[in-house]
């Protein structure tokens, strides 16, 4: 858990970056092509706009209680387990 915590927290610092890639990309030529922003830190509009959408919407479905959602049981009183 330390290990992702600290990783995380690397990539919090640089998002638009993976770890020992270099700005301006590979010297081999591969271009993966993916992030939301290119090479000179400019947003890709037509996925930034659309992960917007759909973040919108997922708000809206996480919001909203669903029955297959597990629920706590109910604690037995004296057991230990109530709260408060």
């Amino acid at each position: 858990m330390k290990g992702a915590r600290r990783q995380s927290g690397r990539r919090d610092r640089s998002p638009s970056t993976a770890p020992g890639a270099p700005a301006a990309g590979r010297k081999d030529g591969e271009c993966s092509n993916y992030g939301l922003v290119d090479g000179a830190d400019r947003p890709w509009t037509v996925l930034t706009d659309r992960v917007r959408q759909v973040n919108a919407r997922l708000e809206a479905v996480h919001a909203r209680p669903d029955p297959r959602r597990l629920r706590p049981a109910p604690c037995a009183a004296g057991d230990g387990l109530e709260m408060g």
